[in-house]
């Protein structure tokens, strides 16, 4: 899934809590299929993002084991306007969430990556 977001930010913001800003591409083509007229991130790829994201903090590939709780608040729709996505993790947990550039919460995610 190359090229579905650019980094355009990121920060260490606590001990083990990270934020990364970054911009959709609205041109992916994703976005053909889901769906036509009315894009939106499919739920996998939102998790994708993160565990992306993750590996860049723990310079390691990942996949998630489980999943403990995750939910989708509102559809997350590609735009011009930047998501933050706040995230911790050890190396095994992670705790994640995806926000607007307003701070409205499109998704919250707990798991085990390995």
């Amino acid at each position: 899934m190359n090229n579905l977001f650019d980094i355009i930010s990121k920060s260490n913001t606590a001990e083990s809590t990270y934020t990364y800003v970054v911009k959709l591409n609205k041109q992916h083509k994703v976005f053909e299929g889901h769906f036509p007229g009315n894009p939106i991130v499919p739920g996998v790829m939102s998790m994708m993002m993160i565990r992306m994201l993750v590996e860049d903090v723990i310079g390691r590939k990942t996949r998630f084991t489980a999943v403990k709780d995750c939910k989708y608040l509102q559809p997350i729709v590609p735009s011009d306007e930047p998501l933050t996505i706040n995230f911790n993790t050890d190396g095994t947990a992670v705790n994640a969430e995806i926000i607007t550039s307003e701070g409205v919460g499109l998704m919250k995610i707990k798991g085990t990556i390995a």
